[in-house]
């Protein structure tokens, strides 16, 4: 791997050729308030509020982390009947009281015309889990996707992230929560005239993590998506799979204990797209929480994970165990049994 992927004392630079086209998106992609981001193109004021003032936080909200007393305590919004219901299936496939990592209370946000993208949105998410977002375009998806990594502030209610209400961060705390909340998206965003070991390197040095620990933490990324031979290639020397992969592996090292992946099989082919979610499941696995935002039903049905659906704006459905869609019956249950005759009904 060259100097401009691993080395200690020089930064990345573009190439005499000039700027890498796609060095702005790559830089917001790890860590949009970053320095190296700032550099090359600053960020847009975030929509409706400067970006280090705090949200108004409603005087009854009480901290899902913490009470008078200093116990713990898990928010549960009396008008949240699924949520409850939800997290009470989730004690008994995950234990009960296994710590939650995300909490959304009362979560609205409204464009700047005036739409509501989402209306009083209530979750709560778990260390480890693994949870499909799905919903048609427009449902608010990506909304909140951008409000979990603080590119947004929601225009009201709150986001717990691993305890910490990120409506009150300051803008020199926020690179700190991105290098907490991994996002991963569709278009991969990688620097074409940068080597593999070089864009995953990159997440590291716009998020302040470049140290003496780059170089083994590059191979361990690179070797965690299958990628350890290929880490002096360039993106145009791979296929769509293997660029999807360099985007979790610029994703994981940094070592979040939260990742987002935004249609992470959207351009892949459907064997390559089951491999890019076995590898996001294997990650869950090992204990890190995973949020797949999708349209691929076909997945979807044939893993049963944790579904959450949002509609209008709205949580339509948070269920364990489940399918692209409410209705969804097991094709099995259909079936006439072997010795039964379908004229018998």
């Amino acid at each position: 791997m060259n100097e401009r992927g691993v080395s200690e004392s020089e930064p990345v630079r573009p190439t005499a050729g000039g700027q890498d086209p796609a060095a702005p998106d790559a830089a917001r992609a790890a860590d949009p308030d970053s320095p190296a981001a700032a550099e090359i193109d600053p960020p847009a004021p975030v929509s409706g509020s400067a970006a280090d003032t705090a949200a108004p936080v409603p005087a009854n909200e009480q901290d899902p982390v913490s009470s008078e007393s200093g116990g713990p305590v898990e928010p549960a919004p009396p008008e949240a009947a699924s949520e409850l219901e939800s997290r009470q299936l989730a004690d008994a496939l995950y234990g009960v009281g296994r710590t939650p990592i995300i909490v959304a209370r009362n979560l609205n946000y409204r464009y700047p015309a005036g739409e509501l993208a989402l209306r009083s949105v209530n979750l709560t998410i778990r260390r480890g889990e693994f949870v499909f977002l799905v919903g048609s375009s427009g449902a608010g998806k990506t909304t909140l996707i951008h409000l979990l990594n603080r590119d947004l502030l929601p225009s009201s209610g709150s986001i717990y992230i691993d305890g910490v209400n990120t409506s009150r961060l300051t803008r020199s705390e926020i690179p700190r929560l991105r290098r907490r909340v991994g996002v991963i998206f569709q278009d991969y965003k990688l620097l074409t005239r940068y080597t593999v070991g070089e864009n995953v390197a990159f997440a590291l040095r716009v998020t302040g993590g470049y140290d003496g620990d780059a170089q083994h933490r590059v191979r361990e990324a690179l070797a965690t998506v299958s990628l350890a031979g290929r880490a002096g290639h360039y993106p145009f020397q791979l296929s769509g799979g293997e660029q999807q992969r360099v985007a979790i592996a610029r994703c994981l090292v940094t070592k979040p204990p939260i990742v987002i992946a935004d249609e992470p099989t959207g351009n892949l082919d459907p064997e390559i797209a089951r491999e890019t979610i076995s590898l996001l499941l294997r990650i869950s696995e090992l204990g890190t929480t995973v949020i797949v935002a999708t349209h691929n039903r076909e997945l979807v049905n044939s893993l049963r994970q944790r579904v959450i659906e949002l509609s209008g704006g709205k949580l339509a459905r948070d269920e364990i165990r489940a399918g692209y869609t409410a209705d969804l019956l097991d094709a099995d249950a259909l079936a006439p049994a072997p010795d039964q005759d379908p004229s018998d009904d």
